[in-house]
């Protein structure tokens, strides 16, 4: 169990990173061509551009995914509802986006099971 000690963080920083990167790109270029994407993929979401769903990335799974990881670090005490919370998080945005542009990428895979280990451990209190 004490594997939560580097999966936790590597998850937290990769998806911060992620998370940001894309989001931004997402707001700055609604269109998704810089991330390679193609607006037709929002056909049967209730969006017309990547910049709404741009913004929600980069605050939901990346600003949040920072401040958990400083949390992790410092030892704050909601680190344990703050893992959770970003697990959830993270496992609610895959679906939703699958479910909104009706596609399953392997990413959607990997990052849901990021999603579930998050939730996994903090259940189990983080060791």
């Amino acid at each position: 169990m004490r594997s939560g000690k580097y999966v936790i963080p590597a998850i937290l920083f990769l998806n911060a990173i992620g998370a940001l990167a894309a989001g931004y790109l997402f707001m700055t270029d609604p269109s998704g061509s810089k991330m390679g994407m193609n607006p037709d993929l929002l056909q049967y979401s209730p969006f017309s551009s990547f910049f709404i769903p741009g913004l929600v990335l980069f605050i939901a799974n990346g600003l949040l995914s920072a401040v958990t990881l400083v949390l992790y670090f410092t030892g704050h005490r909601l680190v344990t509802k703050a893992v959770l919370l970003q697990g959830v998080i993270l496992c609610t945005w895959i679906f939703v986006q699958m479910i909104m542009i009706r596609l399953i990428h392997p990413l959607h895979l990997i990052m849901g099971a990021a999603g579930l280990l998050l939730i996994f451990y903090s259940l189990n209190k983080i060791k």
